[in-house]
């Protein structure tokens, strides 16, 4: 009887009375802070992958004051085929006849080769689509249907005419004009050969200087040369600052000049290799 009776006045204890707690406005705490940011950015817009990329690569250049959007931008300069001359006349040799389309697409097939094996080794199935920008700059000597065809069937691959590609100064100017959202872009002559190593070659590089890609002489006779081709990696706010009226020479060193005049040089290094 006494076991019974004190069962009753515990139930009666426990279930008479409610608990009592604490109202404490989650509003007020740092938890309640973050929910209300969270929320706050939800509402937005959502964020874009391309700016996304931009913001961890480290890109200097303002989104809004960009337009073209790409973790690697290459500008490819295709080079006018020489003729041998005999005695100041036109000598009809293998030399005179036009190379074969190979020839032309040589380089481009490389780059495609490089990026579709990084894409290949990535967790990624595909190549993103702003992962790389490449701009072949062409003039009447230069141009050839190989290079319109392959553009055509690569999507990142684009077309830009030029009065006279062997000018430096005047494909660096057109990079700047085309306000790329990367921190710098590589300049290649489609002379040089490139592998698989290439990039990781070209991460010794400091992104914000003027560098030339290749320290050899190319000929033992020619003057004096600070970069001996056009091959460079360029940040993408450089500018020359000098005349674009010289000659192939005098223009590659006016690239390393300008450079050097804006304390923007960081050398020259055996990055690619050249055509025997």
């Amino acid at each position: 009887m006494y076991i019974l009776f004190v069962n009753l006045t515990l139930f009666y204890l426990v279930y008479s009375r409610r608990g009592k707690f604490f109202n404490v406005d989650v509003s007020e705490t740092q938890l309640g802070h973050f929910i209300s940011r969270v929320r706050t950015k939800s509402n937005q817009h959502p964020p874009n992958m391309s700016d996304w990329l931009t913001s961890v690569g480290g890109n200097p250049t303002n989104s809004t004051l960009c337009n073209i959007r790409a973790k690697t931008v290459i500008a490819v300069i295709p080079q006018a085929i020489p003729f041998t001359t005999r005695n100041g006349s036109a000598s009809f040799t293998q030399a005179n006849f036009a190379p074969t389309q190979h020839h032309y697409v040589r380089l481009l097939q490389q780059i495609l080769k490089l990026f579709r094996t990084m894409s290949t080794m990535s967790t990624m199935s595909t190549m993103s689509p702003d992962a790389i920008y490449l701009a072949i700059f062409v003039d009447v000597e230069t141009l050839h249907p190989a290079h319109r065809q392959w553009c055509h069937d690569v999507s990142w691959c684009h077309l830009h005419m030029l009065s006279n590609t062997s000018n430096s100064v005047a494909v660096i100017s057109s990079m700047y004009d085309l306000q790329i959202c990367a921190s710098h872009y590589i300049m290649l002559p489609d002379n040089v050969h490139i592998d698989n190593a290439f990039l990781l070659r070209l991460k010794i590089l400091p992104t914000n200087r003027v560098s030339c890609l290749t320290s050899e002489q190319r000929a033992a006779h020619t003057p004096t040369i600070l970069c001996p081709s056009q091959a460079f990696q360029i940040p993408a706010t450089f500018r020359v600052n000098t005349p674009q009226n010289l000659d192939a020479v005098h223009q590659a060193n006016a690239v390393v000049t300008s450079a050097l005049e804006q304390d923007l040089y960081a050398g020259a290094f055996n990055i690619v290799a050249f055509e025997s």
